[in-house]
């Protein structure tokens, strides 16, 4: 599970306020590749469209929860992605 008001990946029992998400084998093992890789280096990583829905669903709910609200050029993107 990734709970974001956590700052990460938690035990597969625990809930935190509730608000954790389902993390898969492939997203855990990508958001520790990611962790471990030099700046720039994400590119590298081989992904699909399924693995960059979740990544990108994890990575805006950690980023929501540090900012404390989303960001407009995301819901921006958002929009026009799904034209």
């Amino acid at each position: 599970r990734f709970a974001p008001t956590a700052g990460g990946v938690i035990c597969s029992t625990c809930q935190i306020d509730g608000r954790s998400i389902h993390v898969s084998p492939r997203g855990l093992k990508s958001l520790r590749w990611l962790l471990d890789a030099e700046p720039g280096s994400a590119a590298r990583l081989r992904t699909d469209h399924q693995l960059d829905r979740e990544l990108e669903s994890l990575l805006g709910a950690y980023r929501k929860s540090v900012l404390g609200s989303e960001l407009r050029s995301a819901e921006l993107l958002e929009r026009i992605r799904s034209i």
